[in-house]
């Protein structure tokens, strides 16, 4: 899947501008500060579990993929237990 950009063009009046510009500056101080507490939670929980976000990432991908394969496993005995 790709993403292709979109230019909008907006007309904004003047007087519109200040609230804009000071909407932007809030939203960017909050994002600031959600990315600021995501990375205190992850740094707590890879001390917590003693492992780094990439091992925990790599780790619980190779689960997935276990109980995925099972579960197609599961479900292809069971199709042809039915047949």
């Amino acid at each position: 899947m790709t993403i292709k950009e979109k230019q909008i063009h907006l007309r904004i009046k003047n007087e519109a501008l200040p609230i804009l510009k000071s909407g932007i500056v809030f939203k960017k101080k909050l994002l600031s500060v959600k990315a600021k507490n995501y990375l205190k939670r992850l740094k707590a929980f890879e001390k917590k579990h003693k492992m780094k976000s990439k091992e925990f990432i790599r780790s619980s991908m190779q689960e997935n993929l276990v109980t995925i394969q099972s579960g197609l496993i599961g479900f292809l005995c069971m199709r042809h237990v039915i047949k």
